[in-house]
């Protein structure tokens, strides 16, 4: 993804800013003085990064300025000013109350950006990939209770890479697909884009895996 090591790198800088800080405070300050001003970096701190990341996506790839980005970037806003309410509790139930508020906003921001704002920002073969791989993995689920059968059914209809040690419980191999577009057995056999041959060709390699795949299912059972 365009935006992946955004987090990551606001997450440091979030983390390296509060280290330096409490280094400081440690070392400068009494207690009380230094969580007063823990609030204050927090809070500073949050709402820096968030005007850079947007300034830099803004100005550098407008493409990731999405309406996405912009109610997350209000929730992450919200958040902060939960944080203000939560430093200001006086009693045990505030710090409770507002606690449990701060953290189910600071949850719902997460999960926002994770599952809206990044898949709004994917390509389509970026958005294709998590849409089949989440497919697999459920599928993969049911193969203790499938015979041979049934797992090679549902391997032709969800299975679209190798997996890793060619053994079932191999994880997706995604950037060995067995053709572009990450195509499984049944889309390749009902694609129109395919010539004839490129299709029998793709249709005999996948088959040929899955058959070793159910082969090596059967060997690690008879040994279990």
């Amino acid at each position: 993804m365009k935006d992946k090591n955004a987090f990551f790198r606001n997450a440091s800088a979030f983390g390296i800013v509060i280290g330096l800080w409490v280094l400081y405070s440690l070392m400068a300050t009494d207690l009380p003085t230094m969580v007063d001003g823990l609030t204050a970096v927090v809070f500073i701190t949050v709402v820096t990064l968030l005007a850079s990341d947007a300034m830099e996506k803004a100005f550098t790839d407008p493409t990731l300025f999405t309406w996405q980005y912009m109610v997350g970037g209000a929730f992450i806003l919200v958040c902060s000013g939960l944080w203000l309410f939560f430093a200001a509790c006086e009693t045990w139930l505030q710090f409770i109350l507002r606690g449990l508020l701060l953290a189910g906003s600071s949850a719902g921001t997460y999960c926002w950006f994770w599952f809206c704002y990044r898949f709004s920002v994917m390509t389509d073969d970026e958005r294709m990939l998590v849409i089949l791989s989440k497919a697999y993995r459920k599928v993969s689920k049911t193969f203790p209770q499938l015979d041979d059968e049934g797992v090679r059914n549902a391997l032709k209809e969800t299975l679209f890479c190798r997996l890793e040690g060619d053994s079932l419980e191999g994880v997706l191999l995604t950037d060995q697909p067995f053709v572009s577009g990450y195509g499984t057995y049944n889309s390749v056999a009902h694609s129109s884009t395919l010539s004839a041959q490129e299709k029998s060709a793709a249709l005999t390699n996948i088959a040929t895996y899955i058959n070793t795949l159910i082969a090596r299912r059967n060997r690690d059972t008879a040994s279990a």
